[in-house]
């Protein structure tokens, strides 16, 4: 009976419309303090540190900021830096604590655990915060970790792997020298050399302990994020993922072909995220954006940011592809835009350097002549419909 009563209720969010609201950002670090403590400057309850695009180690959002972001849904991505954090557990409990507190000193916003109960906040005017997990080493390992953070602290996205090869499986490798965050698997590669679409690949996929844990998470209702997993894990997840039936989720990245790296995603990842219905978010970062297309009059990443987006919206539908910006996630982002790409926003000006400017990234783009959904609330109705199916799939597979 209980299964039945979820089902119906997540059938109704599927056929009821959401009321107007903003784009969607799937990827923030909004409480990095706690998760790197002296080494990050600035804590969300604070004014902002960021002073331009080229601050990654300075706050970028706090709640006057994200007010002003016109985001609808906001995915807040946990994370504990296993080098600055004494606990990584204490630490992601304490970034649980500050995101109930924001939504417990703001009423316009819901912290939400389940795709019917962000629907209902929507349709009644009101914003969408959603948990993540970035990296489950050391803070999700057993029975009583999925118990403590997903069912009772409410994490219902995760990215299982992040930067280095763990006991749970591979990473993809970073651009450069940042490739050398895992720095056992790039030796490995260079006596054993792996390519896959033009790239460096990492041999890990994933151990028998990453299995359980991507089947577990699957029981209790998590949203599998496939960011940061080496193109061998990737496949092991996506095979698990598909025989679920749960769509695709890549919450921030860019496009293999262009960015010269495994952390780009490779076309038979963009393939299964078609064949799957699923959901991906490009990262609005120079770094990231590095080596994508660009118009003749014009040598701005907004423009690049553009024409990835075009590109992949061709594939996906614009519905599906959103932003993943990585906000306090130690990267840069846009720089101001030159001559040929003026879009009339602050990022001509400034560049993209806080939350507050998430409604115009989309605004420049659309200036520029991307295929961005008008109005924008048709990005957070294709979401809450898309994590809909993934968490009645996770809770079939649980039952």
């Amino acid at each position: 009976m209980k299964l039945a009563l979820v089902l119906l209720g997540l059938l109704s969010v599927l056929l009821s419309p959401i009321a107007e609201a903003g784009p969607v950002e799937l990827h923030a670090h909004l409480f990095m303090k706690e998760g790197m403590t002296w080494a990050f400057r600035g804590d969300f309850f604070g004014p902002l540190r960021a002073t331009s695009w080229k601050d990654p180690f300075n706050s970028q959002a706090n709640p006057e900021s994200l007010e002003s972001s016109g985001l609808s849904i906001v995915v807040a991505a946990l994370y504990a830096h296993p080098l600055f954090t004494l606990s990584l557990r204490e630490s992601i409990r304490r970034q649980i604590a500050l995101a109930r507190k924001f939504v417990l000193t703001h009423d316009n916003w819901v912290l939400a655990t389940d795709p019917a109960q962000a629907h209902e906040a929507l349709q009644q005017g009101k914003r969408v915060m959603i948990l993540a997990l970035e990296g489950a080493s050391g803070i999700i390992e057993t029975p009583q970790d999925i118990q403590e953070f997903i069912d009772d602290g409410g994490i219902r996205i995760v990215t299982p792997l992040h930067l280095m090869d763990d006991e749970f499986g591979g990473v993809a490798f970073l651009k450069g020298f940042r490739a050398l965050a895992s720095p056992f698997a790039w030796m490995k590669q260079l006596f054993l050399p792996h390519y896959n679409e033009g790239v460096r690949t990492n041999h890990a996929g994933l151990t028998p302990y990453g299995q359980w844990l991507v089947t577990e998470l699957l029981k209790h209702h998590v949203w599998i994020d496939l960011a940061h997993a080496s193109d061998a894990a990737q496949t092991e997840m996506i095979s698990v993922l598909k025989a679920a039936e749960q769509p695709l989720l890549v919450t921030h990245t860019v496009l293999r072909k262009f960015h010269g790296a495994e952390r780009g995603i490779s076309n038979s990842t963009l393939q299964a995220i078609k064949s799957t219905h699923g959901i991906l978010g490009l990262m609005p970062s120079e770094e990231m954006l590095e080596g994508a297309p660009l118009p003749d009059n014009c040598s701005s990443s907004i423009a690049s940011l553009a024409a990835e987006y075009t590109e992949i919206s061709a594939q996906l539908g614009s519905d599906s592809v959103m932003l993943g910006s990585d906000f306090n996630g130690g990267i840069p982002h846009l720089a101001p835009t030159g001559p040929g790409c003026i879009t009339g926003t602050s990022i001509d000006q400034q560049g993209l350097w806080n939350i507050g400017q998430s409604t115009e990234v989309w605004q420049a783009m659309a200036k520029l002549g991307a295929p961005v959904p008008n109005p924008l609330s048709k990005m957070a109705d294709h979401f809450v419909e898309v994590w809909s199916k993934a968490y009645k799939n996770a809770l079939s597979v649980g039952n």
